[in-house]
């Protein structure tokens, strides 16, 4: 073998200007492995040659288009979707988010503006019997039919004043988490209005939204089920502000990346009720670009970032409407829930707004960059609601004493996981294109380096010849 390539070689040096090109191009395929081209090229009968050169072509414009047809799909990174059930260990604690449905207590209210208010009267007292069951003792006072929609522009200052002390709100009694008063944070304000409505003072548990904390995590410990939360809640019902109003609070569960309003998927809980929440989890898993899921890791993110930073889209996009008007009204729309200590700002700031066009195109690119998160993970609730027993306070119903118990629990038996994985990795794109190679055009990958090299030789001598000319 080294002596025969020298040999051509020398021939090639030699010969260069000699050998037409035509002549070394049938050499060289003479000598190649390519089936294909040397039985056209040795055929002495022109119409077997015409025949074969058209089923060369043929297979040859074959497995262009199928190639190329198969790339364009490939190159668009389809995905498959996995569905597996996963028996955690641990998994992490839900975050819960509770507010007060009556934001304004009615003696604070009164103390401070007694020019608003007025005695209630027989009327209201038959009519409502809760609301005045101390009528024959003492002196009701219930604000004036225009002081009604007084939380609507509440600020937090205002319902830090005249709203419930957390201290008999609210208290965690037990469960997995051992939850005191100091573990929750707040109280910030939430609005039952995208624009307008009333205002209420919330609180949350668990909320890592801005924080540089890790998620907490549950772990099962017990053969049977028991709550991993288990809260009580007075909602004090003699203290609704506007006679009518029924006592309850809104209740959510959700992320601890995420900050919520419950009043868009929360649950509202009556007063002489318990409630158990059953809290089952479904996990998506996407991939980032190139492919069509195109998520963002926030957590990376959020590492690189110094743990600073929105870790969901949610939050991402609550980031942008919070620049958005902190800048525009040098306050916080009443709707945005990122974390702020600015002020929230009035009903009249927010319809008399005049929005500079180039920031609302900065809102609109700021939000389009907040992609999906690579690992969703979605809560479904179901909840049993049931009378709470009335034993413990004989002199009153449980719901006019406004209590509310609530207990949580998580499903750690069975955790759905969707799974996005990409349909073609390129291993799977090389043994493809290897296989329509094979079906159309019969060569294998020795075949396909030694055409390599017969192509290489053949522009070589043709710069070699071109250079002999000259």
């Amino acid at each position: 073998m080294p002596s025969s390539s020298n040999e051509d070689k020398g021939i090639e040096t030699a010969n260069v200007k000699k050998i037409s090109l035509k002549k070394y191009v049938i050499k060289v395929f003479m000598d190649s492995t390519v089936s294909v081209v040397s039985s056209i090229l040795c055929t002495a009968d022109i119409r077997r040659k015409i025949f074969r050169t058209l089923v060369l072509l043929f297979c040859l414009t074959g497995f262009l288009y199928q190639c190329v047809t198969f790339l364009q799909y490939a190159f668009q990174y389809p995905t498959d979707l996995e569905i597996a059930i996963d028996k955690p260990t641990s998994i992490e604690v839900p975050a819960y988010t509770f507010c007060n449905d009556n934001p304004i207590m009615r003696t604070k209210f009164c103390a401070k503006y007694p020019d608003h208010c007025t005695l209630a009267d027989k009327t209201i007292c038959k009519r409502y019997p809760h609301y005045c069951r101390a009528v024959e003792t003492e002196e009701i006072w219930i604000p004036k039919k225009e002081y009604y929609l007084w939380d609507h522009n509440m600020t937090l200052e205002e319902f830090v004043e005249l709203g419930q002390n957390l201290t008999d709100f609210f208290n965690g009694i037990g469960g997995y988490q051992d939850i005191q008063e100091e573990n929750v944070e707040g109280p910030f304000l939430r609005t039952k209005g995208m624009i307008s409505g009333s205002r209420l003072g919330c609180y949350s548990i668990n909320s890592l939204v801005d924080s540089p904390q890790e998620a907490k995590q549950y772990k099962q410990n017990s053969l049977f089920p028991t709550p991993v939360s288990t809260f009580k809640f007075n909602v004090q019902p003699d203290e609704i502000l506007v006679p009518g109003d029924r006592p309850g609070i809104l209740f959510s569960v959700h992320s601890q990346y995420e900050a919520v309003n419950p009043f868009e998927r929360g649950i509202f809980m009556k007063a002489g009720r318990s409630y158990k929440i059953y809290v089952n989890m479904e996990r998506e898993i996407l991939l980032p670009l190139p492919y069509k899921t195109n998520c963002t890791n926030y957590t990376e993110d959020w590492l690189e970032n110094n743990r600073i930073g929105p870790r969901s889209k949610k939050m991402c996009v609550q980031k942008c409407f919070f620049e958005f008007s902190l800048k525009e009204l040098n306050c916080t729309m009443s709707f945005i829930l990122y974390p702020t200590e600015t002020r929230i700002c009035s009903d009249e700031e927010m319809m008399s707004a005049d929005f500079d066009p180039e920031e609302l195109d900065k809102l609109y690119k700021c939000i389009e960059k907040c992609k999906d998160n690579c690992l969703k993970t979605k809560r479904y609730l179901e909840v049993q609601e049931r009378y709470e027993r009335e034993f413990g306070t004989p002199n009153e119903t449980m719901e006019e004493s406004g209590l509310i118990s609530v207990e949580i629990y998580l499903d750690m038996y069975e955790v759905v996981r969707f799974q996005h994985r990409p349909q073609y990795r390129d291993v799977e794109l090389f043994s493809v294109i290897g296989g329509f190679i094979g079906v159309w055009l019969g060569v294998s990958l020795v075949q396909v380096v030694d055409l390599l090299e017969s192509l290489c030789r053949i522009f070589t001598y043709i710069c070699r010849k071109k250079y002999a000319k000259e």
